[in-house]
């Protein structure tokens, strides 16, 4: 089938042609991007009364398939049901970047649940494997906790290097 006739005929056919089509394309190369475009503009009308949606739009995911790419905020009132997959194409769904106030209080959270869990065998068990032995324990939390990647939003230690 010709481009033109396969974007024109995209929505005719069955799940199975759909999945064997696509499995041919090299998204890499642009194949079948006209008909990704034509099932997000469809996807854009069925959906543009819902509020929440910030963007539609497509993208190449991991390992060279096209998937519809949804934004929502971080935070909503209502819940949003939308389709796993549309017209063939799986739809993704992305959130909004969670704002700073937010991220430090999951920090934090984060902090005080993973100290609750440290015992003093852990800490003996981590001076006889990493060669931290001349650390105190408070040195010892202070250095891991800095590997955590949580540590850049929430810093318990006064500033403290």
């Amino acid at each position: 089938m010709k481009k033109k006739e396969l974007v024109d005929k995209w929505l005719e056919l069955s799940s199975e042609e759909k999945k064997s089509i696509m499995s041919h394309w090299n998204v890499y190369n642009g194949d079948g991007e006209d008909v990704i475009k034509k099932v997000v503009v469809l996807f854009k009308n069925e959906f543009k009364g819902n509020k929440y949606i910030r963007n539609i739009g497509y993208a190449i995911y991991h390992g060279g398939d096209w998937i519809i790419d949804i934004t929502l905020p971080w935070k909503h009132k209502e819940k949003i049901i939308l389709p796993g997959h549309y017209h063939g194409f799986p739809v993704h769904v992305f959130y909004d970047s969670i704002p700073a106030q937010e991220l430090e209080k999951m920090a934090k959270n984060h902090f005080e649940i993973w100290t609750k869990n440290i015992d003093s065998n852990f800490l003996k068990r981590i001076k006889n494997v990493s060669g931290f032995q001349n650390l105190s324990d408070g040195e010892i939390i202070r250095v891991l906790w800095k590997m955590d990647g949580m540590s850049k939003y929430y810093n318990p230690f006064n500033n403290i290097n």
